[in-house]
């Protein structure tokens, strides 16, 4: 480096000390910075006059005080009388140090030019951040002649950032990320009092799965390519930083027809695995909820975002095998005896396994609707599903308890593997009376709901209507039972079933007041009444008991307790039950009609 020479109108100079340029900020406090210079040049003797010459640090460094001591070499005539203090040329002058200051006391001046050159001055900084900077000055009695305009620097010291001691990385986190935008993320490193470390160099980042993936390259920018969450690092010359989490947001949710399947695989909806392709990969993953309807009546499959669907022989398939359609009940096959089929769909891969996993590699259940029809309704199905038509049908892989309650005619269900499934019901060819409780119960095992449910209001629901609300109870309950009388404590009218629900309007009640009470029930027996509530309901004066409900119905049988253990095995009724001979007109005519979709296998 190029050193600044100071010379007056005599030819007096100074050449200020160097090595302090670049000192390091690890060095505060511990390591001192060894500087060479000042140093003085008389042209002519009696330039530097008698007197105290003092050097100041500047603010937040410091002097070494220790050994080895500084000096002053003196060059000069060799005529020692001739010199400043009369020493030899060649003598090292001694001094006084201080943490701020060196003193070099001059008793006597020269008589011919003289050099003074400091030896051994060692800084360092007094404080690591904000990184300080100043030159070494001079003060004192002693007088340099001709230098009027001198600027007064003896030397530079300069503090600068240490060596990496950690990495930070922005933008701040955590943060959100939406699925399908990239991200730039920038590291810097500090040195340990948190300097910045100037011109970086490139760091290596790296993605940590977590529930979430995704990409990064060389220079930070950030591709995610799974919903979820993740973290990044950035690391150079083993020091590592990992961001917080990251969390990858989905899409909105996407709803198709079954029809535009192909289009939606090759959308962003759906991702596969870098290394493969739409027509040969082991798995596709759901980028979002995904929800295809299999026809205009509400059957339909919903997947939850990052829903990983696999063959479950671990085979590769291409996406185009997928498809979701309504497939006719009369097309089933072998489900067992006396087995009524309200609806089937299929979703996955016809005549192939499949399973749907999260991204952990834990089952992910998704969500089926099938159509069943209005007529069904507050009924318990069974589900069961098979990789055909014609075998194999299991309830394996339908999420617990493998059944469903129709609402607003449909049956809705959760399953872990595919891809047929259908609704069943069994029938009793003795009785004819079909059953509304899980297919293939052979006695009922359960307890009686535990606790009544509490009847908290009746609100005017409009003329001849009210509707109720109620706590539900403890269970188990599969149904609640609402009934009513004209006086107190003597309960008259029921609905047998107004399904699993915590309210309920009553229509068609003739202008009066009447007594309330619900109480649940379960496939086995009915629970206790809750408390009674009264109510007054305005509008005409009708003959007829309101609408759905029927003189004495008060339990799963008129007024009593269902049986426990009965034998042969006990087959609730559905509500209403009529004739066998008459419910077989009302089947065959709604074939005929198209009216109705289930098919029975019967003995």
């Amino acid at each position: 480096m190029a050193t600044a020479t100071f010379t007056d109108a005599v030819g007096v100079s100074v050449t200020p000390a160097t090595g302090g340029e670049t000192i390091s900020a690890d060095t505060t406090g511990t390591v001192f910075t060894s500087l060479t210079g000042p140093t003085i040049d008389e042209s002519a003797g009696g330039q530097i006059k008698s007197g105290n010459l003092v050097l100041n640090t500047p603010p937040d460094f410091e002097f070494d005080t220790t050994s080895p001591y500084v000096t002053i070499l003196l060059k000069g005539n060799p005529n020692a009388s001739k010199n400043i203090n009369n020493a030899p040329s060649g003598s090292h002058l001694p001094t006084v140090v201080t943490s701020s200051t060196i003193t070099f006391t001059q008793t006597s001046q020269s008589n011919n030019a003289n050099t003074l050159t400091w030896e051994n001055i060692r800084v360092r900084p007094t404080s690591g951040n904000p990184l300080k900077n100043g030159v070494l000055t001079k003060s004192g009695t002693s007088i340099i002649t001709w230098v009027p305009n001198w600027t007064n620097n003896l030397g530079t010291l300069t503090e600068v950032a240490g060596a990496l001691d950690h990495v930070n990385i922005s933008p701040p986190e955590p943060q959100t990320v939406d699925w399908g935008k990239n991200v730039q993320l920038t590291a810097q490193g500090f040195d340990v009092h948190n300097n910045i470390i100037p011109q970086t160099p490139i760091f290596t980042w790296t993605v940590v799965p977590g529930t979430g993936n995704g990409s990064v390259t060389s220079n930070g920018l950030f591709t995610p390519s799974m919903v979820g969450t993740v973290t990044i690092t950035a690391s150079k010359e083993g020091k590592t930083k990992t961001s917080d989490t990251i969390e990858i947001r989905p899409p909105a949710p996407v709803v198709s027809d079954a029809a535009n399947l192909p289009t939606l695989f090759s959308s962003s909806s759906f991702a596969i695995p870098l290394n493969a392709t739409a027509d040969n990969t082991p798995q596709v993953t759901s980028v979002g909820q995904v929800t295809v309807n299999s026809d205009s009546n509400g059957s339909s499959v919903v997947l939850p975002a990052g829903t990983v669907i696999k063959r479950t022989d671990n085979s590769n398939f291409a996406t185009s095998d997928l498809s979701a359609t309504t497939i006719s009940a009369s097309s089933l096959s072998n489900l067992g005896n006396n087995v009524v089929v309200d609806g089937a769909v299929q979703w996955g891969i016809p005549n192939a396994g499949l399973h749907f996993e999260d991204s952990s590699g834990n089952f992910q259940p998704i969500t089926l609707k099938i159509y069943v029809g209005t007529s069904l309704n507050n009924l318990i199905l069974n589900v069961v599903r098979s990789i055909d038509t014609s075998s194999g049908w299991t309830s394996d892989g339908i999420v617990a308890p493998a059944t469903c309650t129709v609402t607003n005619g449909i049956c809705t269900f959760q399953a872990t593997k595919a891809s047929y499934f259908a609704t069943t019901r069994t029938v009793t060819p003795a009785s004819g009376e079909e059953s509304a409780t899980p297919a293939g119960a052979p006695i009922c095992t359960d307890a009686k709901p535990s606790t009544a449910p509490t009847l908290l209001s009746i609100t005017p629901g409009g003329p001849n209507s009210v509707n109720l609300t109620w706590l539900p109870t403890a269970g188990p309950a599969t149904y609640y039972l609402v009934a009513y009388g004209t006086t107190p404590g003597a309960l008259q009218y029921g609905n047998p079933n107004v399904g699993l629900v915590t309210n309920y309007t009553v229509g068609g009640l003739s202008g009066g007041k009447y007594y309330f009470r619900v109480r649940a029930g379960n496939n086995c027996a009915p629970g206790d009444y809750s408390n009674e509530v009264a109510v007054s309901v305005g509008g005409q004066q009708l003959t007829t008991p309101a609408q759905d409900f029927a003189s004495g119905v008060l339990s799963a049988k008129a007024n009593q307790p269902a049986v426990t253990s009965p034998t042969p095995p006990a087959i609730l009724p559905i509500p209403n039950s009529r004739p066998l001979w008459a419910k077989a007109m009302d089947f065959f005519g709604e074939i005929l009609s198209g009216l109705r979709h289930s098919i029975t296998f019967l003995r």
